[in-house]
């Protein structure tokens, strides 16, 4: 994974290679998961209709970093207000989309007080 994404851009990526590499935005470094989180949501969104495993790594993603707070938390707070209004936003699409429930996760995302 880490081959795939050194030195390239945070768009022009082709829906197939982040579904392929999608394992990599729980390990990505803070800075890293900022720079690519909006690559894979753009993909997805485009292609969850042919069965992009994408938003449900991105949920799963939030949701499991819930359980390390610690680490949610500084991996958020590399997110303005803006850009996680933008999460949600996403979220709540996919959900429309039959991409399941992020209620949780949006809650979080919604705290201003978690991540400043």
């Amino acid at each position: 994974m880490a081959v795939y994404f050194k030195g390239t851009q945070q768009t022009g990526h082709k829906e197939e290679d982040l579904r392929v590499n999608h394992v990599a935005l729980s390990l990505f470094t803070p800075e890293a998961f900022h720079y690519f989180l909006p690559a894979f949501m753009l993909v997805s969104m485009d292609n969850y209709e042919k069965g992009d495993v994408i938003p449900d790594a991105i949920r799963f993603h939030f949701e499991y970093s819930q359980e390390m707070k610690g680490h949610f938390a500084v991996r958020m707070s590399k997110f303005s207000r803006a850009q996680r209004q933008a999460i949600i936003d996403y979220l709540i699409h996919m959900e429309r989309k039959g991409a399941g429930s992020s209620e949780y996760v949006i809650g979080m995302l919604s705290e201003e007080s978690a991540f400043v």
